[in-house]
């Protein structure tokens, strides 16, 4: 039985006569008393097996003392067909689980039309599986929770952490204050110490699941990446990353009408940690080919470039004439048109952050900055654009690369740098393209275009 998943055996199901509401809610009730009736007896009966264990295990402890280490040796190695006895449970579980679902969905195809059956539609599956290791429906179904989700864990499990965190914030508090915070952080403390734990089935399930994962991952050598929806570059001997911080330092320190002194602090990194290559799969590609990817958030300019790109607009105040907002505005603009038969379409720009020219961007950054902004601070923000975008590199085998061209893909100021280099070229080129009905219609959105354009003109 699990109560969980709402799963009871073959020889528990209970029958009721009638298929209206009444009798499906009556029939789910009794087998969740049924199923929980069980599971009471079932816990009962395993503490009173714990009680005996214990009595036992300090029975033996005191008869024979010395040897009692030798012979629990001997006890943990015939353990191990408890282990295998819960495998086998975990099957029947399984199995359980798979005839359960395969029954709902014949019901739910016999009550279906076809013409709305949500099977045939196109959508990729939340996890696929390239290697020939088979996983079960329980350990698919947490991963299909993602990479970022938090598994529950009991209080007493986090109680230490906890604790560092309450003395690090406390020591941040004026001192008068310190010694009240310490007295209440203790009877929350004592409070979460002597609470009864609450018992979260599923979490606890989880936590299994996630541990015989993690096992099974590292003995067939396996790794989980995450999907994704060039490229010149040049190998350096010595590692930049010293360099590229005092860079930083120096640049925020030559700039004080963007920066405040007492932010400069705020905005270096104090560990020194290299950007490194992970990949991410195009699951939504044929052959599923692998796009690299850098992890940029340890990166000496990371903060200086979210610093920069939260402030940029304020400064740039780019225009969005051709953005569109979503699908259904783009869809209202499309149902205007009139198209014939010589009108042909283009869609996505491809590879936009890594073919981005760095030094024609700067310039139209000037460009934007000329209208709204004076001299010294145009020239501060452009030299910090400057010192920022230049440090572009990450480390891959223990060598380091370095690209010609192009932004970091995971850096805060790479979408407002594509975006002001895709604005001015739509103002200067896509404009008058329109103006003269070469192209009919134009629209972005990020880095996705859609164009229409006559093909006889």
């Amino acid at each position: 039985m699990c109560k969980t998943y709402q799963l009871s055996p073959k020889y528990a199901n209970i029958k009721v006569k009638g298929t209206d509401i009444r009798n499906w809610k009556t029939l789910k009730a009794a087998t969740r008393f049924g199923i929980n009736q069980a599971l009471k007896f079932l816990d009962i009966k395993k503490e009173k097996r714990n009680q005996q264990l214990y009595h036992a295990h300090l029975t033996g402890a005191y008869t024979w003392k010395v040897t009692w280490r030798i012979i629990l040796g001997s006890i943990d190695k015939n353990l191990k067909m408890m282990e295998e006895k819960y495998d086998k449970l975990n099957h029947k579980l399984e199995s359980l689980r798979k005839e359960q679902h395969a029954q709902k969905q014949r019901q739910a195809a016999r009550t279906t039309s076809p013409k709305h059956n949500p099977s045939t539609q196109g959508f990729h599956t939340r996890t696929m599986n390239l290697s020939t290791v088979e996983f079960t429906t329980e350990e698919t179904s947490l991963i299909d929770l993602g990479l970022q989700y938090c598994v529950e864990k009991p209080p007493n499990a986090c109680l230490q952490d906890m604790i560092i965190e309450i003395k690090r914030a406390i020591k941040i508090v004026a001192p008068s204050e310190q010694q009240a915070l310490r007295k209440m952080a203790t009877i929350k403390l004592n409070r979460i110490i002597n609470s009864r734990p609450t018992q979260n089935h599923l979490h606890k399930r989880q936590r299994y699941t996630a541990r015989k994962l993690r096992n099974k991952l590292s003995e067939n050598n396996l790794i989980i990446v995450p999907g994704d929806k060039g490229k010149t570059l040049s190998k350096t001997r010595q590692d930049p990353t010293t360099t590229y911080v005092k860079q930083i330092q120096r640049a925020l320190k030559e700039r004080p009408d963007i920066t405040d002194k007492h932010k400069i602090k705020h905005l270096t990194r104090i560990h020194r940690v290299r950007p490194t290559l992970t990949a991410r799969l195009k699951i939504h590609k044929p052959n599923i080919p692998i796009r690299p990817a850098v992890n940029n958030i340890n990166a000496p300019s990371y903060k200086v470039a979210r610093f920069m790109a939260k402030n940029l607009n304020v400064y740039l105040n780019p225009r969005n004439t051709y953005n569109t907002i979503n699908s259904h505005a783009l869809a209202q603009d499309i149902s205007k048109l009139t198209i014939n038969e010589h009108c042909k379409l283009v869609t996505t720009l491809k590879t936009c952050y890594v073919n981005i020219p760095l030094h024609e961007t700067l310039h139209i950054a000037y460009f934007f900055l000329r209208i709204n902004n004076k001299t010294p601070i145009r020239s501060q923000i452009l030299g910090l654009m400057q010192a920022t975008l230049e440090q572009n590199y990450y480390r891959f085998d223990q060598e380091f690369y370095q690209p010609h061209k192009g932004t970091a893909t995971s850096s805060p100021l790479s979408g407002l740098v594509a975006e002001i280099f895709l604005q001015y070229f739509e103002l200067h080129i896509v404009k008058h393209s329109l103006e003269t009905k070469s192209i009919i219609f134009y629209r972005r959105y990020v880095d996705d275009i859609l164009i229409l354009y006559d093909e006889s003109r």
